[in-house]
């Protein structure tokens, strides 16, 4: 029996729901009154990306606090923020309202990965739309298989710019090909992304707005890796292991000895605490940990991961738009509270204390959250 992705999501949720109740079926007493979807009739719902050229909005609106930044001189206007290419979402049912921080939690410096998926965009190249079937154009405004299946042909987003107002061009994808993955002081071993039958993916520059990578056969399941959570599907993760499939060259180059004296790198990691220039390179290269890393997700860091209160706001310069021109994300700011635990987790989650939250929440403490909700 073969199983798509819909029916393997279908099937986790309603084992989900099972294991909350007593025997699989009726739910427990404690959860009187709450009404369970029928799963066999549930289809996924989700954001869409537009790419119809006659829907993409040609005026544009922004949050209060950015409007502001433009009043006081501090920013350009946003249509010179977004480029000429914004990556256009239809929100599912309505659009929605500018402002507030969100709460959520983390438990440590290493929970990374529930930040990432939940607030880096993501920031891949491609993307998969939301059924999870087929690739779509994402931090790339468009792309091409080739015949043969072994050329990717990625189209740049034009005017696209990093959060601190620098262009995002092909150089930052040169950038990171040459002088981070195939550095192997930085990155020590090709990645098995980047590789088929053991010969090597190349990635070449085209022009400012296109990059090619090309493998040495038909190697079409590129794309997918592309899309998804791999160590090419972009840096907010995987960043500060110097993958991604792409980097700020602006600012990480300071960091490399190709650009500056290794001597120099070398003794500001030392005073950083650093062995080398390798590991200083991939440290100012971690989005969770550097508020000053220039980023291409909707939200920079300001108060980094090992802090006390975990903090982010939203990124000025960020290509995402909703259908009627506003700017994304709609929410200003991200604060992501540190807890000791899951139990601790679900205690706030039940006081009131968090908004939004899917990582930590324990399955047997459902009835718990449903009894305690408003």
């Amino acid at each position: 029996m073969k199983l798509d992705r819909r029916s393997m999501l279908i099937g986790a949720t309603a084992a989900l729901v099972s294991a909350c109740s007593r025997d699989g079926g009726e739910p427990h007493p404690r959860d009187s009154g709450v009404l369970l979807p029928d799963f066999r009739e549930i289809s996924p719902e989700g954001p869409r990306a537009i790419l119809e050229l006659s829907r993409i909005p040609t005026t544009f609106r922004e949050a209060p606090m950015l409007a502001t930044a433009v009043a006081a001189g501090r920013l350009p206007p946003v249509r010179d923020r977004i480029g000429r290419d914004p990556l256009v979402i239809e929100p599912l049912r309505e659009i929605g309202r500018y402002g507030g921080t969100l709460r959520r939690a983390i438990n440590g410096p290493n929970d990374i990965a529930g930040v990432v998926r939940f607030a880096s965009g993501p920031d891949s190249l491609l993307y998969w739309d939301h059924l999870w079937t087929t690739p779509r154009p994402n931090i790339a405004r468009d792309f091409e298989l080739s015949p043969d299946g072994r050329v990717v042909t990625l189209s740049l987003r034009r005017g696209m710019r990093w959060s601190d107002g620098a262009p995002f061009t092909a150089d930052d994808v040169m950038f990171w090909y040459e002088d981070l993955y195939l550095d192997r002081r930085v990155v020590a071993a090709p990645s098995e992304s980047l590789r088929i039958d053991g010969q090597d993916v190349r990635v070449r520059k085209v022009d400012a707005e296109t990059v090619q990578f090309i493998a040495p056969r038909p190697f079409p399941l590129l794309i997918e890796l592309l899309a998804s959570f791999t160590d090419i599907g972009g840096p907010s993760f995987y960043g500060r292991e110097a993958m991604g499939g792409f980097a700020p060259k602006h600012y990480l180059s300071r960091f490399h000895p190709k650009y500056r004296s290794e001597d120099a790198i070398n003794r500001e990691a030392r005073e950083a605490g650093l062995l080398n220039w390798p590991i200083y390179l991939k440290k100012r290269f971690d989005w969770t940990f550097n508020p000053e890393l220039p980023v291409v997700a909707p939200w920079r860091v300001t108060a980094p991961i090992n802090s006390r209160l975990f903090g982010m706001e939203r990124n000025p310069y960020s290509i995402w738009v909703d259908t009627q021109g506003n700017q994304l994300p709609y929410i200003d700011r991200i604060s992501h509270v540190l807890c000791s635990g899951p139990e601790a987790v679900n205690f706030k989650a039940a006081a009131g204390q968090l908004d939004f939250q899917s990582r930590h929440l324990l399955v047997s403490n459902v009835p718990f959250l449903l009894a305690t909700r408003d």
